[in-house]
């Protein structure tokens, strides 16, 4: 509650300064359909130029059938897993564990909040993800971390399922004629009111039905909160962590689908294979969300996507950056184990943390037209525009 409570009056401050910034500066992003923000704060808290101020966005991804990952994307990559090695060796040589760890992991339930601060403080501070990766290239990094190997396995969930209430999970399931969904996890087990708590055991009974989701599960299961909160405390964004667990052996683990968060995937038991496409321009289906489909009575193929920009399979310690928008499929047919993984949402998009947002807010309040180029349906402008207009705060 205390880090929620922490996000909502910096939010109003961030809003605020944008929309003022942005209202008075040259080129006007707010009445410019060719978009031009101008924030004075840059990402994750970090403080903008001003020389930076009133220059045009910088596309970072074009929604076409042609996109592909641009030159440069593999040395950014190697270049954040040098600084995460770097980091993560230098706070072992501090020799903290030996004076704190006992206290912290009594505190954080097993998990060691100092640890997984370390990881994400990099990785927000880190230039190549910052500026060149976040919110327009997924990656994987093939270096394993250390705190994230075994951080959460089915012999945890046995320990603090009882924390957990049956009315926020979900198992996955394909809808008659549509695309993915999540079928309330409480509908197939005998729940006698609403904060009744999980039972490890009937997890395992329904893995047979699909994918169990334990949807928000870093509110409620104490080691998952205290990596949430490390995730927040970096990004400075809002967060939360849901637990999928998928048992060996199967062929379709989730369909193709889009979300409306960026998701850092990280693997901490058995493995899963993922398969990440490159987003279809949303002018392909003007009626559909760009952020969900593939989910409820949308359907998204295979065929329609193309050859997958990444295909990978997780291990335990992975972890896998997908941006919003981005479609992906897993499956777990090579897994040797029942297949764990912790996926940590950043919901710009759900906060309603891009420009199209602040520019929509802006002209409703000082009463003017919010339509771009004459239309109600933003999809149906260029992919460039579309993705320039979107572009998270």
């Amino acid at each position: 509650k205390s880090s929620m409570a922490s996000w909502f009056f910096p939010r109003g401050i961030l809003v605020s300064i944008l929309i003022v910034s942005a209202w008075f500066s040259p080129s006007n992003a707010f009445i410019s359909p060719t978009i031009t923000p101008s924030p004075l704060r840059g990402r994750f808290g970090a403080p903008r130029l001003a020389h930076n101020v009133g220059r045009g966005l910088r596309l970072g991804r074009t929604r076409t059938g042609a996109w592909s990952l641009r030159s440069g994307v593999e040395a950014d990559v190697a270049e954040l897993e040098k600084a995460l090695g770097s980091c993560m060796e230098q706070d072992i040589s501090q020799g903290w564990r030996v004076l704190d760890r006992t206290a912290e992991l009594a505190h954080g339930g097993g998990v060691s909040a100092r640890e997984w601060s370390v990881v994400f403080g990099e990785l927000a501070k880190s230039e190549a993800f910052s500026q060149r990766l976040w919110a327009k290239h997924p990656f994987k990094l093939s270096l394993p971390i250390d705190v994230a190997v075994d951080a959460f396995r089915m012999e945890d969930l046995k320990k603090h399922a009882h924390d957990y209430p049956y009315f926020y999970a979900g198992i996955g399931t394909l809808v008659d004629g549509g695309g993915w969904m999540m079928a309330k996890f409480e509908e197939t087990v005998k729940v006698q009111g609403r904060d009744d708590c999980m039972k490890a055991e009937e997890v395992e009974e329904q893995l047979a039905k699909g994918t169990v989701a334990l949807n928000s599960a870093g509110f409620f299961i104490r080691p998952l909160a205290v990596i949430c909160n490390a995730l927040l405390e970096s990004l400075q964004l809002p967060i939360w962590l849901n637990v999928y667990i998928t048992s060996e052996g199967k062929t379709l683990s989730a369909p193709p689908h889009t979300d409306k968060q960026d998701v850092i995937a990280v693997q901490t038991q058995g493995s899963k294979r993922w398969r990440v496409f490159a987003p279809p321009p949303p002018g392909d289906k003007v009626a559909a969300d760009p952020y969900t489909r593939g989910k409820g009575q949308d359907t998204m193929s295979e065929e329609e996507l193309g050859e997958p920009l990444i295909d990978t399979v997780l291990k335990p310690g992975e972890l896998l950056y997908m941006p919003s928008g981005f479609p992906h499929t897993t499956d777990t047919v090579e897994a040797p184990e029942t297949s764990v993984h912790l996926t940590l949402g950043v919901d710009t998009h759900v906060w309603d943390l891009n420009y199209a947002c602040m520019r929509n807010s802006a002209l409703k309040r000082s009463g003017e037209n919010t339509l771009l180029e004459r239309t109600f349906d933003v999809n149906k402008l260029a992919p460039e525009r579309w993705a320039a207009l979107h572009e998270p705060l």
